[in-house]
């Protein structure tokens, strides 16, 4: 029963929002803070006894809300390393808390059940990414795929691998804390970042150090054919995530505006020239002055039209419902479902 009632505002709740991400490109708080609400009153008159669920005892709860925490956190650095939008990891959040633990019999995943939503999300989003990849080409011809294939990358990329790993586990085994798969990819995502800001020392520069004091202090794991097989499937593993996160810059996410419906952190798809100065796309979007500005060329005849092309977000919200509805469909993830189905 209450499996039902969850699935129904789902059902509201996730069409609602995808439409608003299609048509606006954002989504509202109040939508997000009423999914929230939602969730923690049916759960409390849950716990409470008040709506009756004899399969679940006293440990769901908390479960389910370490589950929300960290689909927050996970959320949250998705949006750091600029993946997501704001919008896009408070949705995942409310989801997270809106899908019954339940729901996720195929494919569990002890702590963060919720890791089921974002491979179900994730793998129409690839197969969109694959299919319209020769079109968003032959439209972006600036952007060159070959740097997606750059083997200076890819072995910069695996020295890092190899030289992190090892960091990581010494450090959390020390403090005696058992990572997973998961947490790992997590790391291997932000470390990248955070060098980025600190620009004390380079990343391959950092990766090349600790590589060379791996070999020295841990040379009987490194050459073992276990460490080699796990190496080589992380490796695999991350490079795929790499290049999809890649490929997502092809994607066809351009439109034409007027100017003098420009606002204030857009981000241009285009450079604009100035007598003194060059108006171009940056993380945080366009201000109020270069709009301004912007319009002042206009004026001045100085720009060929009255249109200019922004970056369009890609609407994720419908992906999101997506990845729930086929976590309900799968009764949890895809990828082991249909294992299951072509076995049997």
């Amino acid at each position: 029963m209450t499996s039902l009632i969850f699935l129904s505002f789902i059902l509201l709740f996730g069409t609602i929002t995808s439409c608003e991400d299609i048509r606006g490109g954002k989504i509202r708080n109040r939508y997000i803070l009423s999914a929230l609400l939602f969730a923690a009153l049916i759960n409390s008159l849950m716990f409470l006894g008040v709506i009756e669920d004899h399969n679940l005892d006293k440990g769901y709860y908390l479960a389910l809300l370490i589950n929300v925490i960290i689909a927050f956190l996970v959320g949250f650095a998705l949006w750091t390393f600029n993946l997501w939008t704001p919008g896009d990891a408070k949705l995942f959040s409310a989801y997270a808390a809106l899908v019954p633990l339940t729901t996720y019999r195929q494919g569990y995943i002890q702590y963060f059940p919720s890791f089921t939503l974002l491979s179900n999300t994730f793998i129409p989003l690839f197969f969109l990414i694959v299919l319209t990849l020769p079109f968003s080409i032959s439209k972006n011809k600036d952007r060159k795929i070959k740097n997606l294939f750059d083997p200076r990358i890819l072995i910069e990329r695996i020295i890092f691998l190899f030289g992190f790993l090892w960091f990581f586990d010494v450090i959390f085994s020390f403090l005696g804390i058992q990572l997973t798969f998961l947490v790992y990819l997590l790391l291997f995502m932000a470390i990248p970042y955070i060098f980025r800001r600190i620009k004390f020392i380079s990343l391959i520069h950092a990766s090349i150090i600790l590589s060379i004091l791996r070999l020295i202090f841990d040379f009987d794991t490194v050459f073992t054919v276990e460490f080699l097989k796990f190496f080589i499937f992380l490796v695999f593993i991350f490079i795929i995530v790499m290049f999809l996160i890649g490929l997502s810059n092809f994607l066809p996410t351009t439109t034409a505006i007027n100017i003098e419906d420009l606002k204030p952190g857009m981000i241009l798809a285009e450079k604009i020239k100035s007598d003194d100065r060059i108006i171009s796309s940056t993380t945080g979007g366009i201000t109020a002055d270069e709009i301004e500005l912007i319009n002042k060329l206009y004026a001045e005849n100085k720009l060929k039209s009255n249109l200019i092309r922004i970056q369009q977000t890609l609407p994720f919200a419908p992906f999101l419902f997506l990845g729930v509805l086929l976590t309900y469909l799968c009764r949890g993830d895809l990828v082991v479902f249909l294992k299951i189905l072509f076995k049997s």
